[in-house]
């Protein structure tokens, strides 16, 4: 019994394991792990939205480039107020000198350092009006990235080498041309699926640990019948 237990605890470990989730995996202290990034946000008035862009693990970063992506037909990005983590970061591909600010897209952010930075926190805050007569539903504002391309950290030979993120952009539900509810989601919405497959893993596991006990008392209850039988046997034979 003590084995089969043993057996069935590591098989539930195992599973576990293999269905962490990115965000809980990002939380290593190896400088070639991958940085997060979360989007939050908040409404300001009826038709104001604004999000935070959050460095909340940074592994070490000397060089990154974001884009942000968003409708344009159902808000239109108005104000950027840069925060404390990668100081330097600065707009690129865009003009907000001009009659448009910063709604002329591609709206691009670029950090470059000399060193690796560590820093983490408020990256920006975004401020978008919501247009007129938009329709209901959900849309997405997120920040993308070229893959092992656009993140560079220096290792420890000083040579640089690229690193990528895990981000969770917002998800902003509009209803009557105002925001709704904003929500974090991850990249292609996997969180979700990763905890879904978790607990129908951890199921599994039940039932067969289930199963097997279920077998194991039977066997028990078959042995102690046959036992018994036995026993009811002799006494017979001796009694005649």
């Amino acid at each position: 019994m003590k084995r089969i237990f043993i057996f069935m605890l590591l098989t539930f470990m195992l599973v576990a394991s293999c269905f962490t989730s990115p965000s809980q995996k990002a939380f290593a202290t190896s400088i070639s792990d991958n940085s997060v990034i979360i989007l939050s946000g908040n409404v300001k008035g009826q038709n104001k939205l604004v999000l935070k862009a959050n460095l909340t693990v940074n592994t070490g970063i000397s060089g990154m480039t974001l884009e942000l992506s968003y409708n344009k037909t159902v808000m239109v990005l108005s104000n950027v107020v840069f925060g404390t983590a990668l100081s330097s970061l600065n707009p690129i591909t865009t003009n907000t000198e001009t009659a448009q600010g910063y709604a002329i897209t591609p709206f691009k952010f670029n950090y470059m350092g000399q060193e690796n930075d560590f820093s983490t926190g408020t990256l920006f805050t975004l401020t978008f009006d919501i247009m007129d007569n938009v329709k209901d539903g959900s849309y997405v504002v997120s920040l993308k990235y070229a893959k092992n391309e656009d993140v560079n950290y220096y290792d420890e030979k000083n040579d640089v080498k690229t690193k990528n993120l895990y981000i969770d952009n917002a998800e902003i539900q509009i209803k009557n041309n105002s925001v709704a509810q904003i929500a974090s989601v991850g990249e292609n919405k996997q969180t979700s699926n990763i905890w879904i497959i978790v607990c129908v893993s951890i199921a599994s596991v039940a039932v067969v640990t289930s199963g097997i006990l279920i077998a194991l008392k039977l066997i028990k209850k078959r042995r102690n019948w046959k036992r018994l039988w036995i026993k009811q046997s002799i006494i017979e034979i001796w009694d005649c």
